[in-house]
């Protein structure tokens, strides 16, 4: 009974062992690693099994040693692993051991973060050429037995190994990730690189050869000074012209007086860009009974050969049905629309164009003015006028030979201001005729010159007839008019002026005529006395 419940609370333990442990592992091929003058890797991965995706960022303390993740960050699926290189090595005749620490913090979307960490041992011997010194003597291990002396004390030395090496040649080595860049036409990247003094200390000077004008490349800084054995650090930005996919190279040089000491080749892949550009015209029109045709252009504007094909209406006409085009190049297209096939009025047409590798790139309605061929209705109109409101009277007859519906008119080339209201009749049967009132409201002193009236059922013109002019009304109206003619303006004020003086002095003579007769009236009687 005691053994089984031994057994009950080992279980017990284990399961909750295994449900706090963590679903997030940090593995690595490799937990030692040898290396003689020669770049070292190891390969590090996270293993997810927990159904979250998540990011992980890298980090590493390197000790004595160089190095850099190709990846510092990567996204880790929700069942799945992830991983990135780490590339080391170590400083010219550098012998020893480092214990690389590599650190992953791992954090989910909300935020919440864990670390894990591992440990890779490296073991680092120089080259053999560091058993050399300058003047090619050859450097031997050495051993310095314990002296006595005197005075009973002894002296003893803990160096195993003694070596020398002060090179004057000049050497030097580049360090860097040997993926292939992808990169769109227009873009530009950054790739980093380490750059190793592996001789005397001096300045090289960086350079970024290659390219042929398709991949611009920038070097910073443009030179470094390095002492024996010292690293720095230097970056290429590659620029992608819009040239065709495919791949290029550039080289990336260290060079000191002319001459070239380290040169690492880099590989850019540049995509292809499928682009397209339909041109239409603004506005097509025509007669409805006519084909009314029109032209498209097709532009690639990619970087590679593609076909493309303009796609429009079923009962239109297309020449041809698609072509190929080089980056840069044009291609017309004839569509034509067969007579009676659009009504009249204005029409959308709709025209889309296509790729081969894209698919659809533009598309737009056009709009397409198809004038009746049958001959507009007979119109009549009568003018009244009263005050700041003209109204039109519009007699309409159905000339068609079918029914027209919602017969109504409006009034074009008036002021935006000016009100118009009219009449509706909703059918107007062939041969029938109808009678529109058509009220215009002058809201201003502005004229409309070439007023048209234009008769409508529904959205389709049937009528057009032109109107004389409409000036404002009344005392506004006059001077209005006037104000538009000022010599014409200055006469009337002057003939005004003379009809007032004369006014005013018949008024004076009428005033004064009847003491005058009085006067002679009285000289008359007195002759008669005498």
């Amino acid at each position: 009974m005691d053994f089984l419940k031994g057994i009950a609370f080992a279980l017990f333990f284990a399961l909750l062992f295994v449900s706090t442990a963590s679903a997030l592992q940090l593995n690595s091929n490799a937990d030692h690693v040898s290396i003689r003058g020669t770049e070292g890797k190891v390969y590090f991965w996270i293993v997810n099994t927990d159904g979250i995706a998540r990011t992980a960022s890298f980090s590493a303390d390197l000790g004595g040693l160089n190095g850099f993740f190709e990846d510092d960050g990567v996204i880790i699926p929700e069942r799945g692993a992830k991983g990135t290189w780490l590339k080391f090595s170590a400083p010219l005749c550098f012998r020893g051991t480092e214990r690389v620490g590599v650190r992953a913090d791992v954090c989910d979307a909300n935020g919440n973060c864990e670390i894990l960490e591992k440990t890779v041992l490296v073991a680092a011997n120089p080259p053999e050429h560091c058993r050399v010194y300058d003047d090619n003597r050859v450097a031997v291990d050495s051993f310095v037995p314990a002296r006595g002396y005197g005075d009973g004390s002894i002296a003893s030395s803990s160096i195993a190994y003694a070596s020398r090496f002060d090179p004057t040649d000049f050497e030097a080595e580049i360090s860097g990730s040997d993926f292939c860049v992808k990169i769109k036409p227009g873009e530009t990247v950054r790739r980093p690189f380490t750059i190793i003094n592996r001789g005397a200390a001096s300045t090289f000077v960086l350079r970024a050869v290659g390219g042929e004008n398709e991949i611009i490349s920038t070097v910073s800084p443009r030179s470094l000074s390095l002492y024996r054995g010292e690293a720095g650090e230097a970056w290429v930005d590659l620029h992608a012209a819009r040239v065709e996919g495919g791949r290029r190279y550039v080289s990336l040089q260290v060079v000191r007086s002319g001459q070239v000491l380290a040169e690492n080749p880099i590989c850019v892949e540049v995509e292809d860009v499928f682009e397209g550009r339909v041109q239409l015209p603004s506005k097509v029109s025509g007669r409805q009974c006519e084909d009314i045709s029109f032209n498209a252009v097709v532009e690639n504007t990619g970087t590679s050969r593609d076909a493309f094909a303009v796609e429009i209406p079923k009962s239109a006409q297309l020449t041809p049905e698609f072509v190929l085009l080089n980056p840069g190049e044009k291609a017309l297209f004839s569509i034509s629309v067969p007579a009676n096939t659009l009504k009249a009025g204005e029409n959308d047409f709709l025209v889309t164009a296509k790729s081969s590798a894209k698919g659809l790139f533009g598309q737009a309605v056009l709009k397409i003015q198809a004038d009746s061929c049958v001959a507009s209705a007979p119109v009549q109109s009568v003018e009244t006028r009263a005050d700041n409101v003209l109204e039109i009277t519009v007699s309409v007859t159905n000339a068609f030979a079918e029914p027209l519906e919602n017969v109504t008119a409006v009034v074009e080339g008036i002021p935006s201001q000016w009100r118009v209201e009219s009449t509706l009749v909703s059918l107007l049967a062939p041969g029938e005729t109808a009678t529109l009132t058509v009220k215009i409201t002058q809201t201003n002193s502005e004229e409309a010159l070439s007023p048209v009236l234009v008769v409508k059922s529904g959205d389709r013109e049937i009528a057009r007839k032109p109107l004389d002019a409409i000036r404002p009304s009344g005392l506004t109206g006059l001077f209005t008019s006037l104000s538009q003619n000022s010599l014409l303006l200055a006469l009337l004020i002057i003939a005004a002026l003379v009809v007032a003086v004369m006014f005013a002095r018949g008024r004076q003579s009428q005033q004064a005529f009847p003491e005058v007769f009085k006067g002679k009236l009285e000289a008359i009687k007195r002759a008669a006395r005498k």
